[in-house]
């Protein structure tokens, strides 16, 4: 679901997203993570994390 400008869209000037991925196990979110992260481009202006459990969405 997503992405959607994070609840605190603008944080230390940058801008902030989030998308949510849903999937029956968590292997398979791993992996899409694993390839967005092998796909971003190099050089620092993206910066992508995950969270298996979120307890917030802030």
């Amino acid at each position: 679901m997503g992405p959607a400008p994070a609840p605190i869209a603008m944080l230390r000037g940058r801008k902030r997203f989030h998308c949510l991925l849903k999937a029956a196990d968590w292997q398979s979110l791993r992996s899409v993570f694993a390839k967005a992260h092998e796909l971003a481009p190099v050089g620092g202006e993206l910066r992508l994390s995950l969270d298996l459990d979120p307890l917030s969405m802030l």
